[in-house]
């Protein structure tokens, strides 16, 4: 989950107890109209600006944070997907992944090649691939030929890529190639291209991403 108060933090997400909050006594707390059990002061991801405790069902399961500074606090809750979790909108998982976007002739010689992998499918397309690591982490774009977008193949013309981060031209896929839709008024082009110093573009706010151009270029 990226943080709200610290920017540039991202929490990690797990249902599990973390250490500090074992075998003490928790007081319960309304947050965003739920009612939620508030755990011990987290030392380690609070600052001197931001307390941060994370907050648990009545299961005792961890479903998501609170930060708090000496104004206001902010919520971040665990919801139904790993980019809603993330970045706190409403993404919707499709029923596709990239494969099945592909034409028959792209996704066969993407099996005759071994290119099963998400990079290996990213360093053949002019779209930009991103999963929620590659979000929140240091993203470097592949080399690319110029001539058959492949990487270091002898008597190719390698040329880098360029990654534009905007609705035309990036796919957000997970972990195992899922394609995942964001909302209209997502914040996901603004915070790629602010956490890599691009200019934010006026369609940064707007549209649910490209996708149907992958495997276009295998």
């Amino acid at each position: 989950m990226l943080s709200v108060r610290n920017p540039g933090k991202v929490y990690p997400v797990s249902e599990d107890i973390i250490e500090t909050d074992m075998d003490t006594d928790v007081e319960e707390y309304n947050y965003d109209g739920k009612f939620v059990f508030r755990g011990n002061l987290d030392n380690f991801n609070s600052t001197k600006d931001v307390k941060v405790y994370w907050l648990y069902d009545t299961n005792c399961k961890r479903i998501g944070l609170v930060e708090h500074t000496p104004e206001e606090h902010t919520c971040l809750w665990y919801k139904n997907n790993v980019f809603s979790t993330l970045l706190q909108e409403d993404w919707e998982a499709q029923d596709k992944t990239l494969w099945s976007l592909m034409t028959q002739a792209a996704y066969e010689d993407c099996m005759k090649h071994g290119w099963t992998t998400i990079q290996k499918v990213a360093e053949r397309t002019h779209l930009t691939i991103m999963t929620p690591s590659d979000v929140t982490g240091d993203f470097t774009p592949t080399d690319k030929c110029s001539r058959c977008m492949g990487r270091r193949q002898k008597g190719c013309l390698l040329q880098g890529k360029t990654c534009n981060f905007d609705i035309y031209s990036t796919v957000f896929v997970d972990d195992d190639g899922v394609i995942y839709t964001p909302p209209s008024d997502t914040s996901v082009y603004v915070t790629l291209r602010a956490r890599r110093g691009l200019a934010v573009s006026s369609d940064d706010a707007a549209g649910t991403g490209a996708g149907a151009e992958v495997g276009a270029g295998t």
